[in-house]
């Protein structure tokens, strides 16, 4: 990889966080001060969040009977 393909992959990332930063700021400001549409904030709110919360990783150990073995 080229350092122009590494620093634009970086770019766009932070641009895309911090608009999504703003939009949570957004939210929480329009939940706070006012009354009327509090579905659209709250589930716009919630997609913001999700989209930033890293996915779950399931950790498989020795005495892991849930998880189905694969061995």
């Amino acid at each position: 990889m080229r350092l122009n393909d590494i620093t634009h992959k970086h770019i766009i990332y932070y641009s895309q966080v911090t608009a999504i930063y703003i939009i949570v700021l957004t939210c929480l400001l329009n939940l706070s001060l006012s009354n009327d549409k509090d579905c659209v904030w709250t589930t716009l709110l919630s997609a913001c969040i999700g989209y930033l919360l890293p996915p779950p990783k399931l950790r498989k150990s020795k005495n892991d009977t849930l998880l189905p073995n694969t061995a």
